[in-house]
């Protein structure tokens, strides 16, 4: 992605942020892409995304999820400008894995023991310790 920050902020202060607003409109021009196509995806009219630009007020929240689906970035990138690394290690796959291939009653097991273990027993409901005991219980 081209950094869209340094070309919105040139000739601005240091220290300088963009808005919600300028990100998307950044985003719109460095794709190549028109406001209209943007409208049209996000099911509103031209006249909503111009006002945006226009006015410079943010399009509400019921927005940022498909804005940010419709350019590829996080929600996080579009609200805060920074991207989060939330790729998983492999020993994080290889243990999600492990778990999805568990019966249900085994995985209430560990989570009942990963709750112990934590001291926070108390916090898994009723419906969900009595399963748990009744799995755990010896024959």
């Amino acid at each position: 992605m081209k950094n869209i920050f340094a070309t919105v902020c040139k000739g601005r202060r240091k220290g300088c942020f963009m808005t919600i607003c300028e990100r998307i409109f950044a985003l719109l021009a460095s794709d190549g892409r028109e406001q209209g196509q943007m409208a049209k995806y996000l099911g509103v009219s031209k006249k909503t995304v111009s006002s945006w630009r226009t006015r410079g007020t943010d399009p509400g929240a019921e927005y940022i999820a498909p804005i940010a689906e419709y350019f590829g970035v996080s929600t996080d990138y579009i609200l805060t400008g920074a991207e989060r690394d939330l790729r998983l290690k492999p020993e994080d796959v290889e243990l999600l894995t492990l778990w999805d291939a568990l019966p249900a009653a085994d995985k209430a097991v560990v989570k009942y023991e990963m709750y112990r273990r934590a001291n926070r027993a108390h916090l898994l409901s009723a419906h969900s310790l009595k399963y748990t005991w009744l799995h755990i219980q010896p024959v």
